[in-house]
């Protein structure tokens, strides 16, 4: 208790010495060389050990963009970057692009995207892995090979695991021979690549359903998937969903109406329960006369057999719709946000975040100060929310940390950069963030771009990386591997079947649990201030982290579920 004692008193030494908000650990990112050639991070993710991997296109001289993928250790060294490069026609300009970037359980890379197949085809959904080291393992096309000829620009969606660290793909591909026709595909691959099944969603008759813009996975590995759709004969909107079971079959598909007089402001997003219970997210737009444009955010909740349980609306407002995104914690609180558009004029207006229970009810919603072109978000457990947004079109960008109980602002971050010498004007693009689910530590990915002077004038776009300590200070919080550190607790059975046990917490203080799959997704969480057990019973085989924290520090353990 002591030695306790004297680590808070330091700690509160430290904190009267530092301002309430992240401490900027690195940056990766510069103006250098004003060569007009395009460089653009796009996707970010973090490993479990703090290494930070960062996906990508960077143009060559020669006008071609390709994917790359960079490593940064967790003091901001790059320790390696590797370009997809491969063979491409004499002639052809390659546009390659980058959707998201994901680690599996033993922290190979997969980057998903889009890459050059052939003139004939356009671009096809390109699935790329590496080991933990960036080394090349496999490359995977995909593409309709119904009409090889007749197939441009099939477009990417979600990539993500299961436990035994199969890769689930989803996207869309085209038909050019038949106007406006496509399929939404759902593939799954084993670790090496092979493919297991390849599940096709069609359109009804007299319905148009447009390119898949989301997934979710529940705990029996059905996948769900959504997208716009609409009645060719009505004319009315409305958000396709369809379940995938293990076998790769459409279970069913259904289509869930929305609001009369509005229409879908943007794409649907989608969040899966264990059980399979999953939520759907958007915004809704309706136009009023003279030109006013207003808006609203709505969430609906399903059963496992497609059924809606309810829908909520958010306080409709004066304003145009503009990006959204969803996402469920493990007490299936739902989390909406999205930017907006003001009236003709004014093209920008504040950024809005919305919490809703299981239930249904707002349990708070939160209005950003300033106007913002483009918004995300990513939570932390159960307990912060973390919010990167653009401020229109020039900068600078924001990031800011929440209570995710009450939504109250924890700390707020400027990024922004000052013009460099010979240049006339710079500023910072926001592309993605990612949260280190252990530590609670962010990774702003952006991209800054930059002009020169006359005579010689010229622009530059960068990549641009910003690490951040999410405490506050940061270092009040000490992460601990495993078997070390002051949090000494017994963790038994591992490998576990149907529970697993915590011993030696000790009574007079409070201790916070969760366990985090692979994916990141939180699958249980509670407080405990003595012996615990915990079910697993509920989970699916495979492999979790366990993490434990108090005040005066965090322990993390590798659990494995396995079943007898």
């Amino acid at each position: 208790m002591k030695n306790h004692i004297i680590k808070i008193t330091l700690g509160l030494l430290l904190f009267a010495s530092y301002k309430s908000y992240a401490g900027l650990d690195w940056t990766y990112g510069s103006l250098t060389n004003a060569n007009a050639l395009h460089r653009y991070s796009q996707a970010v993710s973090y490993s479990s050990n703090g290494n930070v991997f960062v996906a990508g296109i960077e143009e060559s001289a020669s006008g071609n963009r390709f994917i790359v993928t960079k490593k940064f250790n967790a003091s901001g060294a790059l320790l390696a970057s590797v370009t997809n490069t491969y063979f491409t026609p004499i002639g052809a300009t390659i546009a390659d692009w980058v959707k998201s970037i994901s680690l599996d359980a033993s922290g190979n890379v997969y980057v998903l995207g889009s890459q050059f197949g052939s003139t004939a085809r356009g671009n096809d959904i390109v699935v790329i892995k590496y080991n933990s080291s960036l080394t090349f393992q496999w490359k995977n096309l995909l593409y309709n090979t119904a009409y090889p000829n007749n197939n441009f620009n099939d477009v990417p969606c979600k990539l993500f695991f299961d436990g035994s660290s199969n890769v689930y793909v989803s996207g869309t591909l085209a038909n050019e021979s038949v106007p406006d026709e496509t399929t939404i595909v759902v593939r799954k691959y084993n670790s090496s690549g092979t493919v297991i099944y390849t599940g096709h969603v069609g359109e009804p008759a007299n319905t148009t359903v447009s390119n898949a813009t989301d997934m979710c996975m529940d705990a029996s590995d059905n996948v769900t998937v959504t997208a716009k759709a609409q009645n060719v004969l009505l004319g009315t909107p409305s958000i396709m969903c369809a379940r995938v079971n293990p076998s790769g079959i459409t279970s069913w598909q259904k289509f869930s109406s929305i609001p009369t007089n509005y229409s879908l402001g943007n794409d649907p997003k989608i969040e899966c329960s264990t059980t399979g219970i999953f939520y759907l997210g958007t915004s809704l737009s309706r136009e009023a006369p003279a030109n006013n444009y207003y808006a609203r955010h709505m969430v609906q909740k399903f059963n496992n057999s497609g059924t809606k349980l309810w829908e909520s609306l958010t306080t409709e407002i004066n304003r145009g719709a503009n990006s959204y995104m969803m996402q469920l914690d493990a007490n299936e609180n739902v989390y909406s946000g999205g930017d907006f558009v003001a009236a003709p004029g004014s093209p920008f207006s504040n950024y809005r975040i919305y919490k809703f229970n299981s239930a249904g009810a707002q349990l708070w919603g939160y209005t950003s100060p300033e106007n913002s072109a483009y918004m995300r978000f990513e939570k932390y457990s159960t307990s912060a929310l973390f919010v990167a947004s653009q401020i229109g079109n020039s900068g600078p960008a924001k990031l800011r940390k929440f209570n995710a109980t009450n939504g109250n602002v924890i700390w707020t971050e400027d990024i922004s950069i000052t013009n460099p010498p010979g240049y006339i004007q710079s500023h910072i693009t926001l592309s993605n963030l990612s949260v280190n689910k252990l530590t609670s530590e962010v990774v702003f990915c952006g991209n800054i771009f930059g002009q020169t002077a006359a005579p010689n004038s010229s622009n530059e776009y960068r990549w641009h990386i910003r690490k951040y300590g999410a405490t506050s200070p940061r270092f009040a919080t000490v992460h601990h591997e495993n078997n070390s550190g002051e949090i000494n607790v017994k963790v038994f059975p591992n490998p576990a079947t149907d529970a697993i046990y915590i011993n030696n917490l000790t009574a007079d203080e409070n201790f916070n649990i969760n366990i985090v799959d692979m994916v990141g997704r939180e699958v249980y969480n509670c407080s405990a201030t003595t012996t615990i057990k915990i079910q697993t019973s509920n989970l699916k085989e495979g492999m979790y982290l366990l993490r434990i924290e108090n005040d005066h520090g965090m322990r993390t353990e590798k659990i494995i579920v396995k079943r007898n």
